[in-house]
């Protein structure tokens, strides 16, 4: 589990600490706020003998935080729609893929049970640290069966963790006789229960490498420690930093650990090439908390998405019917609404707390004239100079470097006005630098007509505005010529001291309020790969449109497109339940903004992740060199330069820690090769099946060994899935996992296995030996 700064606030007054570390662990009582802004009493408290998790129970029912789960706090809380009392009380805390509203009795409550949450969740990444896994399991289980909280097992509650044992692992009767019958008592103490959780988890896979590395006294020593890396895993750094001679209980927890993850990181990718050279991390209806017809909209559905990795978004912008205020909903539908401020405001506070690369802010316009002026005057107030205003004269877009920390707003617009409105301001902010005007808080009104103004209008107007004739010569207001703006139209720029903020020509019958247009640096515009356009432009497509460039055999030209234009790839409309399509197809176009529902946790989703795990996960990934400089003779990857690749792979077992299963356990693991149609052509490897064994399967080699051929590296990613079998051969699934090829490591390796919403579970693996040659 990686740890962030996720508690981050000033140091509380270390005179209360005690206070708040006692309000953790003797509990309080809180509220939660549910959908439809309903409020759930609950009474919550901090368990941290061998673990540290919150427990809260609600009506009767107890569950359980895992305090390592909690991603973010804050109670900088946006969402005026959902709250409109005191926000004062009010904690968002972002537990796994959820967003949680916590309401405490007063603000001196909220601040203290943070402080104390803090505390704990501080001391967690150190105490955790000198636990063994097996011990951190077996506390979990302990705490799962203590109903009664008294910090040991009654016959009753040994009982129940019998049952369990008999579900996950009916056949194992040894164990059940020789070991759990035997140690039971009127009480059983987490120590003897620890015994027996070490006995049921026990592989011979670790008995084998224990026999290999480890010396007579059971120890394993630096030397074989690096002879094991260096050999069996094929590592050259063996810079680790354990205390030596290392203990069998702490060699095995090393091999079921993230260090000993099959997954490597690598180097972070050239951040100095134009922004079409990479993939960006894009999501579709950002706000929408499940589907498109009448599912919640929620301002943290965005810090959620920056949490994973998103770093370009989308807002549907409607008029209020209330108010000057837009809103952010999927429009004729019972989808609730947010306001487009508050969305505003998260991102810019949240957007480039994990990631200091642009954000994309992806503006679906429904709005009238007068509202897209509000947009406008949000965007600019908000971003200020982080809003990134394109320049006009680049032949290539802006390097990640050049665009960090940069919002880039994409909707839709003129460019030419856009170009128009941008050289007027420069030449209105260069001609009021030479007259030296300098006029404070200042705000200026310049009308201008449509028809020949009457004799004389436009110099009663400049006189009443105080600007001067050769001012008024150089705007080219004087002009007898037909004026291209209209009448009546109005527009402000405001002088601060010899500084002017901002000059906005209006049209009365534009489709776009300049004052919203001067915001826009990416325009919509139609897929016209042919036909010269400007580097600003940038065009949508749906999966549809995707599926038949591959159909009508466009792929290569499409590919020479988007290396130097951008394009976004979005869901089928009929996608209403808010699924994904695949991306690998999208991606291996070369398609920069693959926008999927990030609300939704389905397969496209896992390979979208694994693909953005690539480049220390900040949201962009440059696009294979193939894609970059499109060359011709990779067309099937049959060149010397892209030699193919033999993955062995051998499924040896599976550790599971299937706590609150409810069924009998017949795990199988599915390997499958996704990536370019060169790769894919059915390469597979299916294990035995494994009956009646939910904790600790291991597989038949003569099942669970295939070599696959991986000839485009690039886009080739490895999906690990375990299934339950059941009698009639329907399968669910237990626990999934991509991975980049690119990213694959050698050796006896740890898959750490995600749940239904993609998070990771503790204590969860799949074992396997992999061979690159």
């Amino acid at each position: 589990m990686n740890y962030s700064t996720v508690l981050s606030k000033k140091p509380f007054p270390p005179q209360k600490q005690d206070q708040a570390i006692n309000l953790l662990v003797y509990g309080c009582e809180i509220q939660k706020i549910t959908s439809g802004n309903k409020f759930e009493k609950l009474f919550i408290y901090m368990s941290h003998e061998v673990s540290y998790q919150l427990i809260y129970i609600i009506n009767q029912y107890t569950n359980y935080i895992d305090l390592r789960k909690i991603r973010f706090i804050t109670d900088d809380i946006r969402d005026s729609k959902k709250f409109t009392d005191d926000k004062s009380v009010l904690l968002q805390i972002f537990v796994s893929e959820e967003c949680w509203y916590l309401k405490f009795a007063n603000q001196t409550l909220k601040e203290l049970w943070w402080q104390g949450l803090q505390y704990f969740y501080t001391k967690v990444k150190e105490d955790l640290k000198e636990k063994l896994q097996i011990q951190l399991m077996a506390w979990e289980m302990f705490i799962k069966f203590d109903e009664d909280r008294d910090g040991s097992l009654n016959k009753e509650e040994q009982q129940g963790f019998l049952n369990w044992i008999k579900l996950v692992y009916p056949n194992k009767s040894f164990i059940e006789n020789k070991c759990i019958q035997s140690s039971f008592q009127n009480k059983l103490e987490f120590m003897q229960f620890e015994e027996i959780v070490r006995l049921l988890y026990k592989q011979s896979i670790l008995i084998k490498l224990n026999k290999l590395y480890l010396n007579s006294q059971n120890l394993l020593i630096e030397a074989d420690f690096e002879k094991f890396i260096r050999t069996a895993q094929r590592q050259q750094d063996t810079d680790y930093f354990f205390g030596f001679p290392m203990t069998a209980d702490k060699f095995n927890d090393f091999l079921f650990s993230q260090q000993n993850s099959i997954f490597e990181m690598g180097h972070s990718d050239d951040m100095t090439k134009p922004l079409s050279h990479y993939y960006i991390n894009s999501s579709h209806n950002t706000y929408l908390t499940k589907d498109q017809l009448a599912g919640d909209s929620s301002v943290g559905q965005y810090v959620i998405a920056l949490l994973n990795g998103c770093r370009c978004f989308e807002l549907d912008c409607w008029d209020s019917i209330s108010d000057r205020n837009p809103v952010v909903y999927h429009g004729y539908t019972l989808t609730s609404k947010i306001l487009f401020e508050d969305a505003i405001l998260a991102l810019d506070k949240f957007g480039f707390m994990f990631s200091s690369y642009p954000i994309i802010l992806s503006l679906e316009l429904h709005c009238s004239i007068d509202q897209q002026e509000v947009l406008g005057q949000i965007m600019r107030a908000q971003f200020k100079d982080e809003l990134y205003i394109y320049e006009q004269n680049l032949s290539v877009l802006p390097s990640l470097d050049k665009l960090k920390r940069k919002f880039l707003i994409k909707s839709s617009g003129i460019l030419e006005e856009s170009y128009s409105l941008h050289k007027n301001n420069q030449e209105i902010h260069k001609t009021m630098q030479s007259q030296k005007i300098v006029k404070t808080q200042k705000t200026l009104e310049l009308i201008q007509v449509d028809q020949d103004p009457e004799p004389g209008l436009v110099r009663e107007i400049a006189q009443k505005q105080r600007i001067s004739n050769k001012t008024l010569k150089n705007l080219n207001y004087e002009n007898k010529q037909k004026q291209f703006i209209r009448h009546d139209a109005i527009c402000d720029f405001k002088m601060i001291g010899d500084q002017i903020d901002l000059v906005i020509p209006v049209s009365m019958n534009v489709k776009h309020h300049p004052q919203f247009l001067s915001c826009i640096s990416l325009f919509n515009s139609p897929f016209e790969i042919n036909k010269k356009r400007s580097i600003w432009n940038i065009s949508s497509l749906s999966e549809d449109k995707v599926d038949k460039i591959f159909k009508e055999k466009k792929v290569k030209e499409v590919q020479q497109h988007l290396n130097n234009y951008l394009v976004r790839i979005y869901p089928s409309g009929m996608r209403v339940d808010s699924s994904n399509f695949d991306p690998i197809p999208s991606f291996i176009l070369g398609a920069q903004i693959i926008a999927l529902n990030f609300q939704t946790k389905d397969e496209p989703m896992l390979i979208n992740r694994a693909r953005f795990s690539q480049n220390l996960g900040i949201g962009y990934v440059l696009k294979p060199k193939y894609l970059i400089e499109g060359l011709d003779q990779v067309t099937n990857f049959e060149s010397p330069d892209y030699p193919k690749k033999l993955v062995t792979l051998e499924i040896i077992s599976c550790q599971l820690f299937l706590l609150h299963t409810k069924n009998v356990i017949n795990p199988q693991v599915i390997v499958k090769l996704k990536g370019n149609k060169v790769d894919e052509n059915g390469q597979e490897l299916q294990t035995n099946v494994i009956y009646n064994n939910g904790l600790n399967p291991e597989f038949d080699q003569n099942y669970s060994k295939t070599t696959f051929e991986v000839k485009d590296v690039d886009q080739a990613i490895f999906i690990f899935k375990v299934f339950n079998k059941s009698d009639d051969n329907k399968q669910t699934i237990i626990g999934q996992y991509a991975l980049p090829f690119k990213n694959m490591r050698e050796g006896f390796r740890a898959i750490p296995l995600k749940d239904e919403n993609l998070m990771v579970m503790e204590y969860c693996y799949i074992f396997a030996q992999v061979t690159i040659q």
